[in-house]
């Protein structure tokens, strides 16, 4: 493989020393037998969660179902809505499920509250059914997305 400045000149199985009149100066490391895979990059923002994330409760520091739960029971805001993002269940030390309106239907302290969090990877999120019933459209299945009815709620979780 022939590289210079972070970048492949050519792979070739010929003549090193023709490589190295050809590409002076380049870095040239013989491969032969071994599995070479590129480098991969996954620069991509969910820009318009970004910007929800920088508005909303931080749960990137809850390691258990438990902390998850009462961070969002303190901070119901005076609209009665409640905006998390950056859960992530395999953080949890005690949890063996994924978060989802159950767990806030189980609790009670959020009967009748508009909730709606967003899981870290800003790929999968929950809304309560407050929040779907004071949503504009009522309906949270919108074009990328799959929508799954919680068995017992009647919350949705949403996943792309």
């Amino acid at each position: 493989i022939v590289s210079s400045t972070g970048r492949v000149l050519a792979i070739n199985s010929g003549s090193e020393r023709a490589l190295k009149v050809k590409f002076a100066g380049a870095s040239i490391r013989r491969c032969r037998g071994k599995f070479i895979v590129p480098g991969f990059v996954d620069a991509h923002v969910h820009l318009i969660t970004g910007g929800f994330a920088l508005g909303a409760l931080d749960l990137s520091n809850v390691r258990s179902k438990l902390e998850f739960l009462d961070a969002l029971a303190t901070n119901v805001g005076e609209n009665g809505w409640i905006l998390g993002y950056g859960w992530d269940e395999t953080r949890f030390a005690d949890v063996s499920s994924t978060p989802s309106i159950d767990w806030l239907r189980a609790d009670g302290r959020f009967d009748g509250v508009k909730v709606w969090v967003i899981r870290a990877d800003a790929h999968a999120g929950f809304a309560s059914v407050a929040a779907l019933e004071a949503s504009s459209s009522g309906d949270p299945a919108t074009h990328g997305t799959r929508s799954s009815k919680s068995d017992s709620s009647g919350g949705f979780t949403l996943a792309e």
